[in-house]
C-alpha cells in the first residue's frame, strides 16, 4: 500500500469496483485507511466541484505535491487548479499552474490597462464573472497565447476565457486579453443574423481562387523530370517568382490529397521512381486559395477571427480598414442595444 498525505495529488480508485475507472484529485483528509479529497477536473469551479472518498489502498500512484507536467493512467497533469487571484474588474483568475511573481504582476498590470479601455468604450458589460472566467495557463508547447471555449450552460459551467501568458512577450498582454473577450462579446452581444452575415461576406474578401492551369503543371513536372541537379525539395531555385508560388502549391496539394512529403518525393526522384512522381502530381489543373488579409493573417483563419482580431485592433488603439472599422462600430452598437433590451 502506497504512502499517501495531505496535500498529495493522487490517481485511485473509488472502490466501487470499476477499475477501470480511476480519479485524480487531491487529498484533503486521511482517516481509517479512507482518503478523502476534491477531484481535480474543474476543481475551480463550485458547480462543478466534486469530492471522493477513496480507500488508501486503492490508489494506483501518489504524484506528490507538486505533480509533474504530462500525464499518469489517462489524467492530463499539465493544468492543475494552484489557486486563485481577483481583479477588481475581471473578477477571479482561476491559475492552472504556478507562474512566476513577475508573470502574475505583469498579466494584472496589462488587466488594469484593458479595463480603462474597456470602461472607456462603455463595454462593461461584456465581462461578467457569473457565466465567464478567466484560466491563466501553462506554455505546454501550444501554438496559442489564448483560447475561448464556450459552454452550453454557462450557468452551471461558465464560459472560459484562457490565456497563457509564457507563450508571448508581456507586452502583449492586453491583445490577447482583448481577442478572447472580443470572442465572447460576438458569441454573446453580436447576435444579429445579419450583421454576422456581414461579417461573412467581409471576411470572403479575405479569400481569393487562383486557378492553375493544367499546361503550367505538365509544365513544372516536365521540367523537374528532365533534369537531374536539383531534387523535387530544391528545384523551386530555379524557378521565377511568379512559377515558385505555383510549385509550392502544387508540392502542398501532393501532401493533402496523397499523404506524400517533399522528403518522399526526393527519394523517389533519387531511385528514379519517375512515374510514382508523375502519378501523384497534378496534372488536370485545379484551384488554390490565397490569403489577402485585410486585418491580419490570423483573421484570414475565419470570420469569428476577423471579428475577434478587428476588436483587439479597435482595442489596442491600431487602424483598421474602413470597411472593418464600419461594420465593427455597427456591431458594437447592436451590442449595447441588445444589451439594453435584455
Amino acid at each position: 500500500m502506497q504512502s499517501v498525505s495531505r496535500g498529495d495529488y493522487v490517481v485511485a480508485h473509488d472502490g466501487s469496483g470499476n477499475k477501470k475507472k480511476s480519479f485524480l484529485f487531491k487529498v484533503e483528509s486521511i482517516s481509517k485507511g479512507i482518503a478523502e479529497g476534491t477531484i481535480e477536473k474543474d476543481s475551480h469551479i463550485k458547480s462543478r466541484r466534486f469530492t471522493i472518498e477513496a480507500p488508501v489502498k486503492n490508489v494506483i500512484v501518489n504524484l506528490g505535491a507538486d505533480p509533474y507536467p504530462g500525464k499518469a493512467y489517462g489524467h492530463d497533469l499539465s493544468t492543475i487548479y494552484r489557486g486563485r487571484k481577483t481583479h477588481d474588474f475581471f473578477g477571479p483568475t482561476y491559475w492552472m499552474y504556478s507562474p512566476s511573481n513577475e508573470i502574475k504582476t505583469e498579466l494584472f498590470k496589462a488587466m488594469d490597462r484593458a479595463a480603462k479601455v474597456l470602461k472607456t468604450h462603455q463595454l462593461e458589460f461584456v465581462v461578467n464573472p457569473n457565466t465567464c472566467i478567466w484560466e491563466i495557463q501553462p506554455n505546454n508547447g501550444e501554438l496559442y497565447a489564448g483560447m475561448y471555449k464556450r459552454m452550453k450552460n454557462p450557468e452551471k459551467s461558465p464560459h472560459r476565457l484562457q490565456i497563457r501568458p509564457e507563450v508571448l512577450p508581456s507586452t502583449e498582454f492586453p491583445y490577447v486579453i482583448y481577442h478572447e473577450l472580443g470572442h465572447h462579446l460576438h458569441y454573446e452581444h453580436v447576435t444579429g443574423k445579419k450583421l454576422n452575415a456581414q461579417w461573412i461576406e467581409l471576411f470572403n474578401t479575405t479569400i481569393a481562387v487562383t486557378s492553375i492551369k493544367k499546361e503550367k503543371s505538365q509544365e513544372l513536372l516536365d521540367a523537374l523530370l528532365a533534369q537531374q541537379d536539383d531534387l523535387p525539395s530544391t528545384f523551386k531555385s530555379n524557378l521565377s517568382e511568379e512559377d515558385t508560388l505555383v510549385y509550392k502549391t502544387i508540392l502542398k496539394t501532393i501532401t493533402t490529397q496523397h499523404s506524400v512529403t517533399v522528403k518522399e518525393l526526393d527519394i523517389l526522384f533519387e531511385a528514379d521512381y519517375k512515374d510514382e512522381i508523375k502519378g501523384v502530381w497534378p496534372v488536370r489543373g485545379f484551384s488554390k486559395k490565397d490569403l489577402a488579409p485585410v486585418v491580419s493573417d490570423y483573421a484570414c483563419k475565419n470570420y469569428r477571427e476577423l471579428f475577434a482580431e478587428s476588436f483587439a485592433f479597435r482595442m489596442s488603439g491600431k487602424k483598421l480598414p474602413k470597411a472593418v472599422d464600419a461594420l465593427l462600430d455597427k456591431s458594437i452598437s447592436y451590442a449595447k442595444a441588445n444589451r439594453e433590451r435584455n
